[in-house]
């Protein structure tokens, strides 16, 4: 009897690595290593997404990329290869905020693209990005905008996005938020299409988090960004 000519996965789709490195030593790591240790298993010869847990606290852009750089270098990845995509994924709130920093953010960036590293920025905060699961933030009014962009205290450890976080029980570590990230896709091009053209601008709400995940889905891992 003939062999069966069918070919598995493995066979079609050459094995991707996916490195990310956050600005956030705590949440943004627990957010993509839930996602990495989620990945469905017969997924796992095909892809690789690496969240890279901080060495320091220190948060510029510049700190961020230092760390990336030894990564990298530590385990000799080949960013031009095309099976390897690198981001570097940055609050928005104090990096565009006076000419000192923002020429650091402009060098930062500079080196990113020579190096063939891709950046990414949440603004005001990541919790943005959690909140997008759950909420259509475009469709919210002028209001809580405001509060959302101005991010401001609301307790000695709380800033207002990680209340709002709190508050509707969002847990970044579950299941249940893996199942959303279509709709937080989904629900991110409508709120930057709501601020388009004012990237540069820091009264904001801006996530580029979803170009990660359209990196993982276009490895056309059929499944790739379903959960059950």
């Amino acid at each position: 009897m003939p062999k069966s000519t069918k070919k598995s996965y493995k066979d079609k789709i050459d094995p991707v690595t996916v490195y990310i490195i956050c600005e956030g030593a705590v949440d943004e790591y627990l957010y993509f290593k839930n996602f990495q240790k989620n990945i469905n298993k017969r997924f796992r010869p095909l892809i690789k997404v690496v969240p890279i847990e901080r060495t320091s606290t220190k948060s510029s852009p510049l700190h961020v990329l230092e760390e990336a750089k030894e990564y990298i270098k530590e385990h000799n990845i080949k960013l031009r290869d095309h099976s390897n995509s690198f981001f570097i994924l940055l609050d928005k709130d104090q990096n565009f905020k006076s000419g000192t920093k923002i020429a650091n953010t402009v060098n930062y960036m500079k080196q990113c693209t020579q190096m063939g590293i891709q950046t990414a920025f949440v603004a005001p905060a990541f919790e943005i990005w959690l909140l997008l699961h759950y909420i259509d933030l475009s469709a919210q009014d002028d209001a809580y905008l405001k509060k959302i962009i101005a991010n401001k205290a609301v307790s000695r450890n709380n800033s207002f996005t990680k209340n709002e976080v709190s508050s509707k029980g969002i847990n970044s570590c579950s299941m249940e938020i893996l199942k959303l990230i279509h709709s937080a896709i989904e629900n991110e091009e409508k709120v930057n299409r709501l601020y388009a053209g004012t990237q540069l601008e820091n009264d904001l709400i801006w996530s580029d988090v979803g170009k990660i995940f359209k990196t993982i889905e276009r490895t056309n891992i059929v499944g790739i960004l379903t959960f059950k």
